[in-house]
């Protein structure tokens, strides 16, 4: 089990005070304590590069904010791109997100000032030929957009796909829940190559699950028993629900929420 707090003999940096997080996503300052999804992150960063728009999606409660957050943000701006996260879908207006853009450019070096009423495409035109550099729009919990403005789809939808057609050097992630995909079709009259790019992030399983639940308590000079590890990888295989599906490929992965939770505890 976990070493108790007064026998750690080193902690990490004061942000991450403990091994498990609980419920909510891991931010970018908990990265280091993150582990399983390496190659998740690697190969959507690869996806996002080789096309204009990418699709990620997985079931509730799999990680995909955590994995935007702590993994694929940063490693698109170690990559010399301006990297734009937003998920603040209450407006139906793009002002939020155009102006989000212009504080990401200037934040990077590269302040601008388009004229009022400027469009997405002119908004990101700018940035990137100020900073000289893509730009990635990381569009996250892209289904609270489609919940909150189902019968009032644009502009976003225009200008999401005037930017996608346009020679602009920009690239846009829309990350949402699986079950979503369907109401997400709407936007594929306007954008052809909506489904070209996709990346279904599934439960952690195998080796990246173990790291999971073994790497954060190593960091704070703990361990985990051999027999307990295996038990907990048993205790917490999602539910049959997922592996009703043979071609999902969950190969009995780990719930996640439940994880936190139990080693949290622990």
């Amino acid at each position: 089990s976990p070493v108790p707090a007064a026998r750690r003999s080193a902690r990490p940096a004061p942000a991450e005070a403990e091994p498990y997080i609980g419920l909510r996503p891991y931010s970018e300052r908990e990265r280091t304590l993150f582990f399983g999804r390496d190659e998740d992150a690697v190969r959507l960063r690869n996806k996002i590069f080789a096309d204009q728009i990418t699709v990620l999606y997985a079931p509730s409660g799999v990680g995909k904010t955590s994995l935007l957050k702590t993994l694929v943000v940063p490693d698109l701006r170690a990559q010399d791109a301006v990297v734009v996260y937003f998920d603040d879908w209450r407006e139906q207006s793009t002002a939020p997100l155009k102006a989000a853009i212009q504080a990401a450019g200037a934040a990077e070096g590269a302040p601008t000032s388009p004229e009022p009423g400027a469009s997405l495409v002119q908004v990101a035109e700018m940035v990137v030929k100020a900073a000289e550099r893509p730009l990635i729009l990381v569009l996250d919990q892209f289904e609270t957009f489609l919940i909150l403005h189902a019968w009032h789809l644009d502009p976003l939808r225009s200008e999401l796909a005037a930017l996608v057609r346009s020679n602009v050097d920009a690239h846009v992630v829309l990350a949402l829940r699986e079950e979503f995909l369907a109401p997400l079709d709407v936007f594929r009259d306007r954008i052809s190559t909506l489904f070209r790019s996709t990346y279904r992030l599934l439960p952690l399983i195998g080796e990246g699950a173990e790291k999971a639940i073994v790497r954060p308590a190593e960091m704070f000079d703990g361990s985990y028993d051999p027999l307990l590890l295996k038990a907990l990888l048993e205790d917490l295989r999602i539910s049959s629900r997922f592996e009703a599906d043979p071609a999902a490929g969950h190969g009995g992965g780990v719930d996640l929420p439940f994880l936190q939770i139990v080693c949290q505890r622990l």
